[in-house]
């Protein structure tokens, strides 16, 4: 997709997501920061790479694989939010790799 709109925002954030998730870290930071060059005012690509900022370029070896959850896990009901404060977080390098779906 890029070699026919190498400027396409939701393209390059997706790479950088697909890219993060294989572990590619350095690959994934270059697409963010392709995306905010294009467009400086573009959240998603900011956030993310704000967050791998944190991390080395590669994922470290015996990573382990991401387990997913089930996503018939989660029910959606509108207007239905809840929150918990979370205790012992893990250092921030661990979190910078979690994902959506990631077991926590």
């Amino acid at each position: 997709m890029l070699s026919l709109n190498p400027r396409d925002l939701s393209t390059l954030n997706r790479l950088g997501k697909a890219l993060s998730e294989l572990g590619r870290y350095g690959e994934a930071k270059q697409a963010y920061a392709d995306a905010i060059e294009i467009d400086p005012t573009n959240n998603i690509a900011r956030k993310n790479l704000e967050r791998l900022t944190q991390l080395s370029d590669e994922a470290p070896t015996g990573r382990p694989s991401h387990e997913r959850m089930d996503p018939r896990l989660f029910i959606e009901e509108t207007g239905k939010t809840g929150f918990t404060n979370l205790v012992d977080l893990a250092p921030r390098e661990v979190l910078a790799r979690l994902t959506a779906g990631d077991q926590v």
